[in-house]
């Protein structure tokens, strides 16, 4: 199961909750923008599961509003005002390129 489906009993059934959207297109960004950040953020960092529910609880509530707001009204248990930063900082970038050599 993944990580980024809410709950989801699998992943399929979190495809299907896009593929009834009219433009699933912008939710799916938004879910992209998350995982990359939550992936970014834990994978060099030996973090607590309270932690890491955290940091993906933060990056939902950056997707749903302000993120300005957000940041400066969260309350953290687990997560330093830095790690905030850098959660909103990677949730923030600019996607970049997948880059191949042609053969």
């Amino acid at each position: 199961m993944s990580p980024f489906c809410g709950g989801l009993s699998s992943d399929t059934r979190g495809l299907d909750g896009f593929q009834r959207d009219v433009d699933p297109e912008p939710e799916i960004a938004i879910w992209e923008a998350m995982a990359t950040a939550y992936q970014t953020f834990t994978e060099k960092r030996s973090l607590s599961l309270d932690a890491k529910k955290e940091a993906f609880g933060f990056l939902l509530m950056l997707s749903a509003g302000d993120e300005q707001h957000t940041l400066s009204s969260v309350t953290l248990k687990h997560l330093s005002r830095v790690d905030a930063q850098e959660l909103l900082r990677l949730y923030l970038a600019a996607p970049q390129p997948v880059l191949y050599e042609k053969r």
